[in-house]
């Protein structure tokens, strides 16, 4: 598909609009936002810039905001301003293991919504989750969420969305220590520590935390600690060096039997007692930038971590280990041309997986490894069209080597050994006018297409045994890239108390990878996913200190074309709502709330299981907090769904293996906890 035509009207419009804008706004006042009234982000172009310069919807949750909330985990804070679903398995009190569909993806989220950390990926590469425990809530100085494609910034996967979390950096900022204990044996122990010397910074972030979880064989513990030593600011000369670990164990209940709200809701299923997983991650990051001259600015990064996973589940003597490096380096750089701005960078990528899957009471044994290669270049380029309209453009070029090999050990049957191998490219464009109408208001108009490649996870599928009663992985092959187009509009308003904005987007994805129930595994769609909705933020700041909120998405996704036309995709739900709300009560005494929304959505099945089946039913919590400041030391008491609701935020239909060996197709969810209280007491020195 060629740009050049949508790149010519793109122009013209924009000469059309600056002509408008000539005659609207008297020449003396055409100034952009002034800096006072932006907030400042990174995520839109990896370069520090401000949230008027960027043409998308950009949600900053500052750390004022996060210390107003009652959040307690990072997945309380995006569940309570971003307006977005969050869902798992069994996220109990921790938040272990937990979803964000930022595009409304349903089961496909973890791979079509990328998660950063200070900018660098947090995604693995596989089909597991997001390690939440690599960082704490105490170490976030903000949150940058920026809603839809950035394929061309961030490249593989940044489909949906990116949210980013910036860690609190510098040498002047407070340490911290905090400690909670809650319902269901839950205890977090945390300290944020920082401290200067000759221009330097040395940080130390460490986190403890375990439950024993609402539902049987639902525990839970992790641990990570983080340090790094830094010099110099962000935008100049500067330097750092970050080490990190973290480990977690989540013990698996799997889902009660029958819709939400039936069954035994603490149970755990039969074959699921005892089972559990474990990961852990260690590596260590460095990079810096330097100011070459003028408006030239030189970073990089380079990444080397390894994660290890190991599953457990005693009634089947099933082991599943896996073990995965990788190695990353993100060099770029920033300049100016022609009274506009570019960047330009390489992303380089190379990891590896090796796993084992063995039976210790069956003579079934397979090993597998894929080795990935990626590179990519990219460039994003802004031109004035004037004193308030700036036109922005960006294209990246991805290239992914693939080589996997199976090997399975199975007496009696014959052993195998099959090997692949796969080259891919991907390209990523944006096309965008962000138009500064006054001070504090502006809108923007955004093209973009972005990709996704098939995680290592998505070579293998599944195929049920029931001679020998199991499941055996089978080789899928070559999987095409996923390729979604997004029109988006938007617009907001900033002022010193207020904050208000909307986007309304449309997109079309083809070869959408997503699960195919009759090969047991990933492949390509045939047929063409539409997605489109509308995403709003507000929040003022009113006489008295009183802070009202509220954020929310009403979205549909559904098959476009084929046989499936008209039918939604499952576990996306049509609305997501949030209202917040805090308020001073007195000198050392803040109370607050937030009450959250989430609409019916189909239950997680097949495109056809999916027609007539009923749907998971909404449901709404409220959550709240009081917090009591003296000196150094804060005190606050939080209760998570205070009306004690009973919800799901997974559900499924399809094929449950029960005690008398059948495999009926019936319904099964995983409850969500009830109320819980939690006691945090923070001391900051």
């Amino acid at each position: 598909m060629s740009l050049r035509p949508t790149l010519v009207a793109v122009r013209a419009a924009g000469s059309v609009m600056a002509s408008l804008v000539s005659m609207i706004i008297p020449t003396s006042t055409a100034h952009a936002q002034q800096p006072e009234l932006a907030q400042v982000v990174v995520s839109a172009s990896r370069f520090e810039e401000y949230r008027n310069q960027v043409s998308a919807n950009v949600r900053v949750i500052t750390r004022e905001e996060i210390e107003k909330s009652g959040a307690l985990t990072i997945i309380d804070v995006l569940s309570q301003f971003a307006g977005v679903p969050v869902r798992g398995f069994s996220l109990g009190q921790l938040g272990l293991g937990a979803t964000v569909d930022l595009g409304g993806h349903g089961a496909t989220a973890t791979s079509n919504t990328l998660i950063l950390l200070d900018g660098q990926r947090l995604n693995p590469f596989d089909s597991t989750g997001v390690a939440w425990e690599q960082v704490t809530l105490e170490a976030i100085e903000r949150i940058e969420i920026l809603y839809g494609g950035a394929g061309v910034q961030f490249g593989n996967g940044a489909v949906g969305g990116v949210v980013n979390l910036i860690t609190r950096r510098g040498t002047e900022r407070p340490s911290r220590a905090n400690l909670t204990v809650g319902n269901y044996g839950t205890v977090v122990a945390g300290a944020d520590l920082s401290r200067s010397f000759d221009g330097n910074a040395l940080t130390l972030s460490a986190n403890k935390a375990r439950t024993d979880g609402w539902r049987r064989n639902s525990a839970a513990e992790s641990q990570s600690i983080r340090t790094g030593i830094g010099r110099g600011p962000v935008g100049g000369d500067r330097f750092f060096f970050d080490l990190f670990a973290s480990e977690s164990t989540t013990f698996q209940p799997g889902g009660a039997l029958g819709r939400v709200g039936e069954g035994d809701l603490r149970a755990a299923k039969f074959n699921n007692v005892g089972s559990f997983a474990s990961g852990s991650n260690n590596g260590f990051r460095l990079g810096g930038s330097k100011r070459l001259g003028g408006s030239t600015l030189f970073e990089a990064e380079a990444t080397y971590g390894t994660r290890n996973l190991g599953y457990r589940e005693p009634f089947y003597s099933l082991q599943t280990v896996a073990k995965s490096p990788e190695l990353v380096l993100t060099p770029r750089i920033q300049g100016s041309f022609a009274g506009g701005t570019f960047v330009a960078g390489l992303d380089l990528s190379s990891a590896r997986q090796d796993s084992n899957l063995k039976y210790t009471d069956f003579p079934y044994q397979e090993d597998q490894s894929v080795r990935l290669l990626n590179r990519s270049v990219y460039l994003i380029g802004r031109i004035p069209m004037h004193e308030r309209i700036e036109l922005s453009l960006g294209a990246r070029h991805q290239l992914q080597d693939a080589r996997t090999r199976d090997i399975v050990l199975s007496p009696p049957s014959p052993d195998s050994d099959l090997s692949a191998s796969q080259r891919y490219a991907a390209t990523a464009g944006d096309v965008a006018l962000n138009w500064n109408y006054r001070e504090g208001l502006r809108t923007w108009f955004k093209w973009n297409q972005s990709f996704r490649f098939a995680n290592t996870d998505d070579f293998w599928g599944f195929i049920f045994d029931p001679v020998n009663n199991v499941s055996k992985r089978v080789f899928v092959g070559a999987i095409r890239p996923q390729v979604a187009r997004t029109i988006e509009v938007g617009g907001e308003w900033v002022s010193r108390t207020t904050t208000l904005s909307v986007s309304a987007y449309r997109s079309l994805t083809e070869d959408e990878i997503r699960y195919d129930p009759a090969s047991g595994s990933n492949l390509n769609t045939d047929d063409s996913i539409r997605r489109q909705g509308l995403i709003f933020d507000a929040s003022t700041t009113l006489h008295g200190g009183l802070v009202l909120g509220a954020s929310g998405r009403f979205q549909r996704a559904q098959y476009d074309t084929g046989s499936y036309a008209g039918t939604t995709i499952a576990l996306v739900p049509d609305q997501t709502l949030n209202a917040r709300v805090s308020y001073p009560v007195a000198p050392n005494w803040t109370i607050g709330g937030v009450v959250t929304h989430v609409g019916s959505q189909h239950y997680d099945a097949s495109p056809g299981e999916t027609i007539g089946l009923e749907r998971m039913p909404s449901y709404t919590v409220t959550d709240a907090f009081a917090a009591y400041r003296r000196g150094s030391w804060e005190w606050r008491l939080a209760v998570r769904n205070l009306t004690n609701e009973r919800y799901s935020t997974y559900g499924g239909y399809g094929p449950v293996f029960l005690e008398d060996f059948s495999r009926p197709t019936i319904y099964y969810h995983y409850p969500s906890d009830p109320r819980t209280v939690a006691l945090t007491a923070r001391y900051t020195f």
